[in-house]
């Protein structure tokens, strides 16, 4: 990480010394009242000097910075590193400016006396080498933020994919056992029938088997399959449970699988279903691509723990594949489930 930050890039390091050599420069020219001479000596060796200084300043502390990472790895002599890089760039930054500068004024230019050019040069060079040090930890803990916050959305991410996949592979043992006592009653009154719902039965558990290999399925075959599992459920519960579809606007919008099984299940379990008091569900779609899952409800006494758990599992796998949130509201005495629909090509899954 530490080469990708700024400091280190190519262009950074050929391109800031010749700009900023030019504003210090400009910078100088004002202090020492000669603004006006910038146009005839623009190109001249005291230019050229700056930008060498500037750049032999930046390479230097760039190799500080580079030494002091292998010096300083642990965490807890963080505090020790940013101190001792503040220090050594301070002494590197008086040390570079007084050396250049001096060795520029004596041989080149053949001056003795220039300490107030040098003291100049000297807090102007000290001044951007704290800056420039101050702007390396500013990016590096910017970095360092970023690196952790994509850490975290990497195991946010790692564990909705467990959770996924945990709730593709589990088996509700509720619906197995109503299931097979309504089997088992099937049989003793009419075998025809009874086969109509083995085949629905299956098919409803070859659909939950397949969806493993899918990470999404069309809401066509969602719909589908669960008007086979609620004339399941209607065995036990006396045909007093309705699903009615609205308006639809695209039966081939995604969503994650078994997802209105889940939502009915829960619902029915929740809820008091006789021939006084039926159940109907309401789907349809909205201008905002949600699935509408509506129903009026009529609560049991008695909590649901597991089916609050399975919702709750679907909630969070939509969370891995959408922006948009399921919402559970209740208005005009209906309860309704928004549910995201999800629009990805076939090739991206």
């Amino acid at each position: 990480m530490q080469s990708k930050l700024f400091i280190h890039n190519p262009l950074f390091r050929l391109l800031t010394p010749p700009f900023y050599g030019i504003m210090v420069y400009i910078f100088i020219l004002t202090i020492f009242d000669s603004l006006y001479q910038l146009k005839e000596n623009f190109f001249s060796y005291e230019a050229l000097l700056i930008i060498i200084l500037t750049f032999l300043l930046m390479e230097g502390l760039r190799i500080e910075t580079i030494l002091l990472d292998k010096f300083y790895k642990e965490k807890s002599k963080a505090r020790l590193r940013v101190i001792m890089q503040f220090a050594v760039s301070f002494v590197y930054a008086a040390f570079i400016t007084s050396a250049v500068v001096s060795a520029y004024f004596y041989f080149l230019v053949g001056y003795r006396s220039f300490l107030t050019e040098l003291l100049v040069f000297n807090i102007i060079f000290i001044l951007s080498a704290i800056l420039y040090t101050m702007l390396y930890y500013s990016v590096f803990y910017l970095n360092q933020q970023n690196v952790v916050m994509l850490s975290k959305e990497n195991i946010l991410r790692e564990n909705l994919e467990y959770e996924l996949e945990s709730f593709k592979n589990e088996i509700n043992p509720e619906f197995l056992y109503d299931s097979l006592e309504s089997l088992i009653s099937l049989i003793h009154e009419d075998p025809i029938p009874a086969e109509k719902f083995i085949d629905q039965l299956s098919g409803v558990y070859r659909y939950k088997l397949e969806s493993k290999k899918n990470e999404l399925v069309n809401l066509k075959d969602e719909i589908e399959v669960t008007r086979d599992f609620i004339d399941i459920l209607n065995v036990k519960y006396g045909n007093n449970i309705h699903l009615e579809t609205g308006n639809i606007s695209d039966l081939y919008y995604k969503m994650v699988p078994c997802t209105l099984q889940v939502f009915t299940e829960g619902i029915v379990r929740r809820n008091i279903v006789n021939d006084i008091q039926p159940l109907k569900i309401q789907v349809m779609t909205d201008e905002d691509r949600y699935l509408l899952f509506s129903y009026q409800p009529n609560d049991r006494l008695a909590p649901d723990s597991f089916h609050d758990t399975r919702d709750k599992k679907i909630i969070r796998a939509y969370e891995y594949y959408s922006d948009k949130p399921v919402v559970i509201s209740e208005r005009n005495e209906l309860v309704e489930i928004k549910i995201p629909l999800l629009e990805i090509m076939e090739e991206e899954l």
